[in-house]
């Protein structure tokens, strides 16, 4: 393998316990080792590179935002992909006439236009530098500086309203049938990656990625070897080439030495 992929919440981050399991961060340092390429694949902004770092955890790449945004080691943008003023007004009015919940991410920083329970998640993630990175006080800073995405919080019939709504220019994918991440449309983390493979001439099959949710479907099928956590949802199991132990079981590790890429 020359890169493996892995997303954040719910493989290498315990949602439960509040923590990255060590052992995915012993994995990673010694995949870093052997000089195979870590990608970090997720739907939080690109400060989620500074929580890696705090937690041990280094990569070569990160793709953040579901991804609208690739950064190299540096901190360099090497891909970056906003959202067009009119169509951030435009969904900050339909999320406002339909009662929804809000929120933009961009480089830096999220706002939150319109608060909802569903955002409790994203606030216990970033709880440790909840006042520089999640802020209440605009609903016009897109205005200013470019969104590379979001999230509204709806129902799953609220989600279908909200694409028919916003048919060809972007999509909602549901995260947990409470709240929903924003993308461009035909901007993913698969979009993402198949730009960085290209530019690293990386062929796909010599990569393997983790992850456990909607957004990692794609992702999992590109790839020579796509892994569901077994903390995952049913439909990437059902479409991933294996289904390693849960998060709190060193999945990762296992799947990792089980597959003879680390011992």
């Amino acid at each position: 393998m020359k890169a493996i992929i892995f997303d954040i919440d719910g493989t290498l981050y315990d949602e439960h316990k509040r923590i990255y399991t060590l052992s995915s961060v012993l994995a990673i340092k010694k995949l870093r080792e052997k000089g195979i390429i870590v990608i970090i694949a997720t739907g939080r902004p690109p400060q989620a590179m500074t929580q890696l770092l705090a937690n041990n955890i280094e990569c070569d790449y990160l793709i953040a935002g579901n991804g609208h945004i690739v950064r190299n080691s540096q901190g360099q943008d090497i891909i970056k992909n906003t959202f067009p003023i009119e169509l951030c007004d435009d969904i900050k009015y339909y999320c406002q006439k339909h009662n929804e919940g809000l929120l933009f991410k961009f480089p830096e920083f999220t706002y939150i236009y319109y608060d909802c329970d569903a955002f409790s998640v994203v606030y216990e993630r970033n709880k440790e530098a909840l006042n520089k990175t999640i802020l209440f006080d605009r609903q016009d800073i897109h205005l200013s500086v470019q969104a590379i995405g979001g999230c509204i919080g709806s129902t799953l019939a609220q989600l279908k309203c909200f694409n028919d709504h916003f048919n060809n220019r972007c999509v909602a994918t549901n995260i947990d049938g409470k709240y929903s991440d924003i993308g461009l449309y035909n901007v993913t983390k698969k979009s993402a990656l198949v730009d960085l493979l290209e530019l690293l001439k990386i062929n796909p099959i010599d990569c393997m990625s983790f992850g456990d949710n909607f957004n990692d479907i794609e992702i999992n099928q590109y790839v020579g070897i796509g892994i569901a956590m077994g903390n995952s949802v049913s439909e990437l199991k059902a479409k991933s080439d294996y289904t390693a132990d849960n998060i709190d079981e060193d999945g990762i590790m296992k799947s990792l030495i089980k597959y003879h890429i680390i011992d």
